[in-house]
Order: structure tokens, then sequence, then C-alpha cells
């Protein structure tokens, strides 16, 4: 499904960003402390999980908080009462008589305290990893604890420059790397980490709804995952506990977010809840919005000249010039024969073909790259013929994702206890045994080998390509995007462009 962005002025004259997905009765998502509406859509798991609910009848309407996102950087107000007037005028614009609110993370006391001030205009409250407060021992100097590692991570990791810490705390399990990348990119695109900080201050650590929640008379659901890294599956069932006549549901997995893990039950659970609590899902609300933009009907393709010692890459009547390097010459190659898995032997010997003199005629004139021959007969041969075992064998596997299990218990104990450095320690070692073990396993589970040529130019073209992705997103974030979607890297490469993924 396609999402509509359009623009919704508020009381005080400020602007903020919305989409629309679907029609019928309308579920509004408060945003989390970051994020950014067409960043987010380009991921896949993001744009399943809301066209499955909005494919049921349902009109789903995200937004970019003040200063977020498509909603600009100028941000005055980080308070409380600041995000309450821009969820309500948001509605209010929307012309709906009643909205279901869906809100994760620190979205919850919002939304809880939005549906308890204006209970006529809540049908149903949504509420998935989140609390009625920050910590669950209550203790001050437990949430001070708490928010002063937290902060420091988003200082320290914010857009991917530094570890992978706090992505690791969001994604869970389904921190792999692209996906990693795409959250970093997200960071970058929607807010400084100094407005995510602040905003977070007033809006979650400095939050406690539970004097609110027993006279509450919105029909309640509560998910929350077992295995959070960032808000503590006992806060969720504290707040399941303290709604009167909510509906509790302990998920499997342990991904802050809900688009990723095990997202189906989350799905599945939602639509059965606003069904049988009488909402009804083919009459439709009186949403109206305008389409800003046309959806790009065709698969724009870079194009990669080399002259020299630089290329010339244009896009969308666009052209920037990059130095040149390996990485840049594998895009080339990759772009040159669409749908083409080429395996990353093949590539390396390519890439090393084109850096001799012989590139050069004349010290320097232009070429144009097209498709080169094929530099093995079969890769996959070669590859085996230097092959020195696995790189982690069964036994390790097994040890390190026992050790990844006792950490994720460990990280529930930290939260509870409001201990923020044992939480970062503990993350960060899952971060590295699950690196570990995603760097031991390819494609298809396939086990890799260790020392081999095939895994020695797995790693060197990967990042080669990588590199050249980040060169490019610098220079020119929309066409960075494009290749990061249809760009595949790994024992086998493949540019894969689909309409789907034009920006």
């Amino acid at each position: 499904m396609e999402q509509r962005i359009s623009y919704c002025s508020l009381p005080t004259g400020e602007r903020i960003a919305y989409s629309l997905v679907g029609s019928g009765p309308v579920i509004v998502a408060p945003p989390p402390a970051f994020g950014h509406l067409e960043l987010e859509w380009e991921n896949e798991r993001v744009r399943r999980f809301w066209s499955e609910l909005a494919g049921k009848g349902f009109t789903v309407v995200r937004y970019d908080g003040l200063g977020v996102g498509l909603s600009g950087r100028e941000r005055r107000d980080f308070s409380f009462a600041g995000e309450l007037s821009v969820l309500e005028g948001l509605i209010n614009h929307l012309g709906a008589e009643q909205v279901a609110l869906f809100a994760d993370s620190r979205a919850g006391p919002l939304a809880l305290t939005y549906a308890a001030r204006q209970p006529r205009r809540i049908s149903h409250l949504v509420l998935y990893g989140t609390g009625a407060r920050p910590a669950e021992s209550g203790r001050d100097s437990d949430v001070a604890r708490l928010r002063k590692a937290f902060s420091e991570l988003v200082y320290s990791t914010w857009g991917g420059f530094g570890s992978r810490v706090f992505a690791q705390m969001l994604l869970g399990e389904a921190a792999d790397e692209q996906t990693v990348r795409w959250l970093h990119r997200v960071e970058r695109a929607s807010a400084t980490p100094e407005a995510v900080v602040r905003l977070l201050d007033e809006t979650w650590w400095n939050a406690d709804v539970r004097p609110l929640l027993a006279k509450l008379e919105v029909p309640a659901l509560v998910m929350h995952r077992r295995g959070d890294l960032c808000v503590s599956f006992a806060l969720g069932r504290e707040l399941g506990s303290l709604i009167p006549g909510a509906r509790f549901v302990a998920l499997d997995g342990n991904c802050h977010l809900p688009w990723f893990g095990d997202s189906d039950p989350v799905i599945r659970h939602t639509l059965e809840f606003l069904r049988e609590e009488g909402l009804p899902t083919t009459q439709a609300q009186p949403v109206t919005m305008r389409r800003q933009a046309e959806t790009v009907s065709f698969f724009p393709t870079p194009v990669f000249e080399k002259a020299g010692e630089c290329w010339t890459i244009g896009f969308l009547g666009r052209t920037i010039h990059l130095r040149d390097s390996k990485g840049l010459r594998y895009l080339a190659r990759l772009l040159a024969d669409p749908g083409r898995e080429v395996h990353c032997l093949e590539l390396a010997s390519e890439g090393a073909a084109t850096a001799a003199p012989a590139d050069y005629p004349n010290g320097g004139g232009e070429s144009r790259i097209g498709i080169a021959g094929h530099g093995h007969e079969n890769p996959e041969a070669l590859s085996l013929a230097d092959d020195a075992g696995e790189l982690l064998d069964a036994r390790a596997r097994l040890s390190y994702r026992r050790r990844i299990d006792e950490l994720e218990r460990l990280t529930a104990r930290a939260q509870a206890d409001g201990d923020g450095q044992a939480l970062v320690e503990a993350v960060e070692e899952i971060d590295f045994l699950r690196r570990e073990l995603a760097r031991a396993q390819g494609l298809g589970s396939r086990v890799r080998k260790a020392c081999s040529r095939a895994e020695r130019a797995r790693l060197n073209v990967t990042r080669a390509i990588h590199c050249a992705l980040a060169r490019i997103d610098d220079q020119d974030p929309e066409l960075g995007a494009l290749l990061s979607r249809t760009v595949k890297t790994g024992v086998f490469c493949c540019f894969r462009p689909r309409p789907s993924a034009a920006p």
C-alpha cells in the first residue's frame, strides 16, 4: 500500500507532517522520540506492519512530531503538555469523531494521558512495549541512573558514529547489518541527539501516569515482549494490571520496535481487539488528504561513468563526483548487470583488474564501465580449495546462544534495579555475540568457512561497497538510500532494482 503525506497546522501556528494509509476507522500512532515518515516507509518490515492493519479496513495515521523528521528541526517546547497539544491538534484536524490510538515506547504515557482526559474521543487504546513509569523500582536514584545511561548512549552512538549498542537495544534479535544501517539513517535524518534526549527527559523519564489509570474508561490492549531491552517486561505487566479491564498479552522476543522480530502476533492481537470491542471495520471516517507527491512508477537507475581517477554518477538529473575506489568499481559492475548474482571472488578479481595501469591509457583517458569478463569459471569450487573449517563450530554457536539468553535475563534485572551501567554492559556483550554469530553464518543459514579465499573476499568486497555507499549517501542521500535498498552483499552480490524500491 502507498502512504500519502500532508501537513497539519496547529493552533500555535506550527506545522507537522503526517501520513495516511488505507481507508476506514482511524488509528492514530503517536511517534516515539524520533522518526522520519519517508525513510521509515522505505523499510519493508515497517511498511508491511502498517499495511497489514490498514488493509483490514482501517485508516492508519502516523506523524512526525515537532522538530522531528519531515516536521523540520525547529522546536522550542519539549514539554509533555506540548506533546499532548500536538496529538490533540492532529486529531481535531482529521475530523474523525473517535479514533483508536496505537502507542509504543515513550508514546505510551502520552496516549494514556490523552485517553484519560478525552475519553469520548478515543475508542480503543493499543499499547505496546511501554509502561506507566520509566523504572520498575520507582526510586529517584534508579530513574536517574537509567536516564543518565540512556542519554550517554544516545549521544555516543547516534546515527551510527559510535557503537551499535543503542541500535541493538531497539532492534534486539533483528539487528542485522542492513537493518542497523537503515536505523542509523533514520536517526541522522530525524533529529539531533540533543533534541531526542530533551524529549525523552520530559515525556518519559519524568512521566508517571499511574494515578490516571484507575479511572480510565477506554478499552485497552497491552502487549509486551518478554525480552524487551529498552522497557522491561515487568513495566508492561504492571501497566496491564493497573488499567481496569485491560487485556494483557505477553509476547516472545526481545525487539523493542513492534514491526521487527515476529510482528504477526502484534498485528493479529491488535485486529482481534479492535473487532471484538465493536469498532466497525467498514464505515469510513471523514478523513481526506491531498496527495502531495506522485509515486514514481519507474525505477530510476543511476549512471556510473569513470574518467581518470574520478567517478561521475548521474541520478534523476543530478550528478555527483567521487574519487575512484574499489567499492565504486564493484557498484558499477553490479549496476551494469541488474539481477545477476556475482560471486565476491569474481568482483574482487575484476576490482583488482580495473586498478591496473592499463585502465588509464595515456595517463588517464576516459572509460565507461560495462559488463566485464568473468574472472572465475567456478568461484564456489575455488573457494572450497582452501577451506580451513568453520568460523564457529556447532558447539561454539550453541554456547554463544546460551550466553545471549543469560544476558537477556540480566538486562531485565538491570532494568528492574535501575542499574544503567549493568544494562549497557549486558547489551554491549549481546551485540558482540550476535555479530559474531552473524559473521559465522551466511545467507540461507550456510556456515561460513574460516580463512578461505572466499571469506576474505566477502569481507573485503562488503566493506568496500558499504564504504562507497556511505560516500554516496553523504553527497546525495536519496541516491544513497536507493542503492542501500537494492544492492545486496555477501558471498554473492547483486543489484536488484524494483519499482517499489524507488524513492
